[in-house]
């Protein structure tokens, strides 16, 4: 079934990871795919890959000039947006609290949560021109539970948990027709997360988890599906977390989220 039929969707942070299993999802499902990211080169093979009309357009989330080219880019190629994924982040490096810098604290905020606002800002006057859509902010369980030392990363994704909830009650009250829901990846198998851990860490990991091994891109990818499509049409504010049990169990020691 092409559940996607005739959208057109943002995906950003899609040159790898979650974001690229998200867009190659959507257009696999029949969707037109703006895929942007700030590597180039593997923004356009994933374009490439993608195929049914995809197209990657480079994408700092923190430029506010660079979201309304491709937001106006968007409409000048299809007319049209109904879906947008905010997945662009950054991780942080592990210290704690008492020796945080507060430039890279800054830089997290501003990619994780202010990209994301900014993406909903820039996103919701062209959905609504069109009678609506659906928003997903790839946030993480690190929302939900304390990350003694990597709080930087940690409470820019309980503000993206934040801001969907504000934001979905917003456009509700407003009639807008636009849905804003996050999805809440536990530990997902990327290669940022398997470049950050020791193979024996991640054996820890997964042994902490009660599925007993962590996730896909694709199970995420899956998920955003859901919330993109009709199936989901009423669902808005919501947090959907994916993580094969993870918030169930004890952290494993040195391993946080990613």
């Amino acid at each position: 079934m092409a559940r996607m039929d005739g959208k057109v969707a943002i995906v950003t942070g899609a040159a790898a990871g979650i974001g690229r299993a998200i867009a190659l999802l959507f257009a696999r499902k029949g969707a037109r795919v703006v895929i942007t990211d700030v590597d180039e080169n593997e923004g356009a093979a994933a374009a490439a890959q993608a195929g049914g009309g995809a197209i990657y357009l480079p994408l700092n989330v923190t430029d506010e000039e660079q979201w309304k080219a491709v937001l106006g880019k968007t409409r000048e190629r299809f007319g049209r947006l109904d879906v947008l994924v905010n997945n662009a982040g950054i991780g942080s490096p592990e210290v704690a609290p008492e020796n945080v810098d507060i430039q890279a604290w800054r830089r997290v905020q501003q990619v994780n949560l202010e990209g994301t606002l900014l993406g909903c800002k820039y996103a919701m006057p062209m959905m609504r021109d069109g009678g609506g859509g659906a928003i997903i902010n790839i946030s993480s369980v690190a929302a939900f539970v304390p990350t003694a030392n990597d709080l930087v990363y940690g409470a820019s994704k309980a503000g993206v948990r934040q801001l969907t909830q504000s934001l979905a009650l917003h456009c509700a009250r407003n009639r807008s027709g636009i849905r804003v829901n996050s999805v809440h990846p536990g530990v997902i198998v990327t290669p940022g997360v398997v470049q950050r851990r020791s193979a024996e860490i991640l054996d820890q990991v997964s042994l902490s988890i009660p599925m007993g091994h962590m996730g896909d891109p694709d199970d995420i990818a899956h998920a955003t599906l859901f919330l993109a499509s009709v199936e989901a049409k009423y669902i808005t504010g919501q947090a959907l977390i994916v993580d094969g049990g993870y918030m169930l169990s004890p952290v494993a020691p040195g391993a946080p989220p990613a």
